[in-house]
């Protein structure tokens, strides 16, 4: 969430008036509100009006004051521990391993983050990060505050993931898109998707677009086919007859769900060229149904198939390859194996909660038993 003030007519920034000017939160409000958990506008309101900002104009009115607000509580407990340029943080420990070498092991942010989510049993943690990772006391306290206080549902996805994914956010995709085109500069190759990024993001804004006309499409199809089925069985027309063809009442029919998915309104905005090719559209999907021997629905594209053909098409990737393309509905939680019978160690590399984890694990036990 992002808060503007916008300053009354008598004060001014710079000699210019209404400046519109984004919330700058301090070390005062991040002890106040960046160590909880989460707050609400109207806590945020409170914090400003007793810090100088009485005539502040917020962009959140008093009718939202309710509204819940996250926190970086997470990033906030860990710049307490390592200070200004947490993000950098960086520790080499030299060891003797169990051969008598000294190896050398490199500790950055991203481990620190990912250790926090890997232990479950507090004294095991502390004592990983007293011998292992040699923090002092003060660095631990901090650490197993954060480690006790998680925030319920905190960071499913690996910090790789959420690395990948926020570039693609950050240029105004839509979340569930950002996730699929995620793993394309790893899959293609880094300076080849930076030297050809313009096209490829215009290539698949494109394809998104195709797909959500032809799931729209889809869509008006299965509903009328919906209804098919919902016809008493005497009534159902051209039944096991896969030569039936459409007839004017279909066509009707077709017309008729296509004005109601789109309703009234906004059907009649469509020109009729655009009207004309959605019921042809949908009327040819429903012939479909009707000659086909198994009387199916209308199985749904994917995106993600769509993207694959087309990268497959430019550019000198394997199919294997193309199989990284990351899409949180198509994680194979348990992996599979030839010859199996029982379920195996739930493992995807996007998922990270631990809670979750307890989950499958307690659900493999249980089928397997």
């Amino acid at each position: 969430m992002l808060l503007y003030c916008r300053q009354s007519d008598q004060e001014q920034i710079s000699g210019i008036n209404a400046l519109h000017l984004p919330i700058a939160f301090t070390d005062k409000y991040r002890n106040n509100f960046y160590f909880q958990r989460c707050g609400t506008v109207k806590e945020i309101r409170k914090f400003i009006e007793a810090n100088g900002g009485k005539e502040w104009e917020l962009n959140y009115t008093r009718k939202m004051d309710e509204i819940s607000v996250s926190s970086c509580y997470v990033s906030a407990r860990l710049r307490s521990v390592f200070a200004e340029g947490w993000e950098n943080f960086k520790k080499q420990i030299s060891r003797t391993n169990n051969r008598g070498e000294i190896e050398t092991v490199n500790y950055t942010i991203e481990e620190i983050w990912h250790i926090l989510f890997s232990f479950e049993d507090e004294e095991n943690f502390i004592e990983f990060l007293k011998n292992r990772i040699e923090f002092n006391d003060e660095q631990i306290k901090e650490l197993i505050i954060l480690f006790k206080s998680f925030p319920v549902g905190y960071a499913n996805l690996s910090l790789k993931a959420i690395s990948n994914i926020l570039p693609f956010l950050r240029e105004g995709i839509i979340y569930s898109e950002a996730v699929i085109l995620a793993k394309l500069p790893e899959i293609i190759g880094k300076n080849l998707f930076d030297d050809n990024k313009f096209g490829i993001l215009e290539e698949i804004k494109n394809k998104v677009e195709e797909i959500r006309y032809q799931k729209t499409i889809v869509n008006i199809a299965n509903n009328l086919i919906f209804k098919y089925y919902a016809l008493d069985f005497d009534n159902r027309f051209g039944w096991k007859d896969i030569t039936y063809k459409l007839d004017e009442s279909d066509y009707k029919s077709v017309e008729i769900a296509c004005i109601e998915n789109f309703g009234d309104k906004t059907w009649g905005k469509f020109d009729s060229g655009f009207q004309e090719n959605v019921k042809s559209a949908v009327a040819n999907l429903y012939q479909i149904f009707f000659g086909s021997v198994k009387r199916e629905h209308i199985k749904q594209p994917h995106l993600v198939n769509s993207i694959k053909d087309y990268i497959s098409k430019n550019f000198d990737v394997s199919e294997q390859t193309l199989n990284k393309i990351y899409h949180p509905s198509q994680i194979d939680i348990y992996p599979k194996r030839e010859v199996q019978q029982y379920l195996l160690s739930p493992k995807t590399a996007a998922f990270k909660n631990p809670m979750a984890y307890k989950t499958l694990y307690k659900l493999k036990d249980v089928m397997n038993h």
